[in-house]
Formats: structure tokens, C-alpha cells, sequence
């Protein structure tokens, strides 16, 4: 028997709601791992290539660091400061390689190499970035 003024799909946008919310949830947590993983491997890839321009092209501008990073190599120092500057700051010494004397092809070259774990939510990877410049000869 039907009630009066009371209609028989009440609750159910309670109910759809409950059901639909969980999934929502993890598709905003998703994306946002994934938009912050992206903009972290932006900054690795500037960080690497801006590195090993600098190093290549012996500039004053790399010794400027010191060693405050932890590293006695200057130009790991320079890629960890220009990191920490673009809003990385967990960046270390540690995960940044320097390569003054790689080859691409016949030319003398800078290689920078950076690995950076990342973890957010549920989601754990290493992000990787390189850079290689021309030596000044």
C-alpha cells in the first residue's frame, strides 16, 4: 500500500551516492599523484639539463654553489640548488650523476643523470631524468 505525499525512490540518491563516492575519491587521488609526479619530473628534467649546460660550458655560475649540498662536486651541487630553487627541495647529492667525459657519437659531452623516488598515496616510482651538452672545447 501506497503512502500519501511520500514518494518511493526516496533514499535512493543516499544510496547512490554511498556507492559512487569511494570511486570518486580514488579518481581525484589518482589524478592528483599523477599531476604532481608530472611536475616533479618537469623540475628533474630542467634541474638535469640546465646542469649539464653549465658544467659543459664551464660558467662561473656552477662553482657559485659550493659544496653546502653535501657533495664535493660542484656541478652535482649546482643541479641539487637549481632543483631546490624550481620547488624540490628533497632533491640530495646522492641522486644526481655527473658524466664529464661521456660520448654521444663523436662528440665530447656533459651527462647528468637523476633518479628520484616518488611515492604518493598508493603510488611508488622512481622518476628519472638525463641531459647531455657539448664540452667547450
Amino acid at each position: 500500500m501506497r503512502r500519501l505525499g511520500r514518494d518511493e525512490t526516496s533514499g535512493s540518491f543516499a544510496v547512490d551516492f554511498a556507492l559512487i563516492l569511494p570511486l570518486v575519491v580514488v579518481i581525484f587521488c589518482g589524478v592528483s599523484a599523477l599531476a604532481i609526479a608530472f611536475w616533479k619530473q618537469s623540475i628533474l628534467q630542467a634541474a638535469a639539463g640546465e646542469a649539464a649546460r653549465c658544467i659543459a660550458l664551464a660558467a662561473s655560475a656552477c662553482a657559485s654553489t659550493g659544496g653546502a649540498c653535501g657533495s664535493a662536486d660542484q656541478g652535482v651541487c649546482y643541479a641539487v640548488t637549481v632543483a631546490a630553487s624550481r620547488g624540490l627541495a628533497d632533491l640530495t647529492a646522492a641522486q644526481v650523476t655527473v658524466d664529464r667525459g661521456a660520448t654521444l657519437g663523436t662528440a665530447s659531452v656533459t651527462s647528468v643523470a637523476i633518479a628520484y623516488p616518488f611515492s604518493m598515496f598508493w603510488v611508488s616510482v622512481r622518476l628519472t631524468a638525463s641531459a647531455a651538452y657539448p664540452n667547450a672545447s
